[in-house]
């Protein structure tokens, strides 16, 4: 009985040793961080970590960020869990222009939520930004106004919810 005991604590101290040893090498700062940082990713999902990957589409979030039948605290509280999350929004080109303002913001795509109609829906006036560096010039080249288009970013939305800002974005899909 003495022998067998001796051996589990044995294992269980190689084992523990081994989980140090590995978050030591991977640099995670706790026993949960490492098993993130070990998990297997599935084939076609983000890099990025399901916590950081927020799903809400660009409607949903105009809704709530300028739902007038909130408080002004309930939408500044909608707006503060969203932001700063990365996003992937599907919109509609309003233009795209070059701005050199500084090196990491050679050129910005204005898109909204709804296409351009005769009927417009309720969020017609609102339209995102996304800053995108000269390396993405030619796909912005390739698109016209009023083009569909699906386009990934940071979200930033604390100084004007009805016109958010993606930052570090990627033009994930480009409709015919």
């Amino acid at each position: 009985m003495r022998k067998r005991l001796n051996l589990t604590y044995l294992l269980l101290g190689i084992a523990a040793s081994l989980v140090v040893l590995v978050a030591f090498i991977t640099g995670a700062p706790s026993v949960p961080a490492l098993f993130e940082k070990l998990q297997t990713r599935r084939p076609g999902s983000s890099t990025l970590s399901e916590a950081t990957a927020d799903p809400i589409t660009f409607v949903s979030f105009l809704t709530g960020a300028l739902d007038k039948r909130l408080t002004d605290i309930q939408r500044n509280e909608f707006v503060r869990s969203h932001n700063g999350r990365r996003v992937t929004w599907e919109g509609y080109v309003i233009g795209v222009k070059e701005d050199r303002m500084g090196p990491n913001r050679a050129f910005h795509l204005t898109f909204r939520s709804e296409p351009r109609q005769a009927d417009w829906g309720p969020f017609h006036w609102n339209f995102a930004m996304a800053w995108f560096p000269d390396a993405a010039k030619q796909d912005l080249l390739t698109l016209r106004d009023g083009q569909q288009v699906v386009v990934s970013g940071i979200l930033d939305a604390a100084r004007d919810p009805g016109h958010p800002t993606l930052s570090d974005p990627r033009l994930e899909k480009i409709y015919p």
